[in-house]
């Protein structure tokens, strides 16, 4: 099986859309340290170059950042907080999820440092578990890559998955079908 380059893989889609350009922008202004970009967005990039899966036209970007400055948005963005208590931009077109790395409820809940590698052991399910590292320009997450190298979806952390689950008005079995069928992957049922 050939290596597949995975920063390059997520670029080459993600590159095709300008509101991700901007809201690195709008992120690295507002921020200090290192800068995350987390969730659907990057596995759905990579998924869409390696498999030609295409992905939704919404675009739902979220960061972490490690180190949060006070909010100065461009005109026509507004703020508020999003369910989780955090920063949301909201933009004409889109809206940014802006994350400070001490925020984050997959740590808090289970009192860990806040670290990437925390954020990464806590997502609610395996293909979460996947970040592109804004700062260093590159796509870590080895249980994220071995998902969608696998072409399977499966719990990461159970009590992330019902807490995420609970919030969509779903059950956990849902919350991975769900996301399954979207990628064509297996769906995995293992909740231990």
């Amino acid at each position: 099986m050939e290596k597949v380059d995975y920063t390059q893989s997520f670029l080459r889609v993600a590159n095709t859309y300008p509101e991700f350009k901007e809201a690195v922008e709008i992120v690295s202004s507002n921020s200090e340290g290192k800068i995350w970009l987390i969730g659907g967005f990057v596995c759905r990039c990579i998924i869409q170059d390696l498999y030609n899966i295409p992905m939704s036209n919404d675009v739902d970007l979220d960061f972490i950042v490690e180190k949060p400055l006070p909010i100065k948005l461009p005109v026509g963005w507004k703020s508020r907080d999003n369910s989780y208590g955090n920063p949301k931009f909201v933009g004409p077109k889109y809206e940014i999820d802006y994350i400070p790395l001490n925020n984050i409820h997959s740590i808090t809940r289970r009192n860990l440092q806040p670290t990437i590698e925390n954020f990464l052991s806590g997502t609610p399910l395996n293909v979460q578990s996947i970040v592109y590292d804004v700062t260093n320009n590159i796509v870590i997450g080895d249980i994220g890559i071995k998902s969608i190298q696998e072409r399977f979806i499966a719990i990461n952390d159970i009590e992330q998955a019902k807490h995420r689950a609970e919030k969509k008005g779903v059950d956990v079995a849902d919350l991975v079908t769900d996301i399954a069928q979207q990628f064509n992957f297996t769906p995995i049922y293992t909740f231990d």
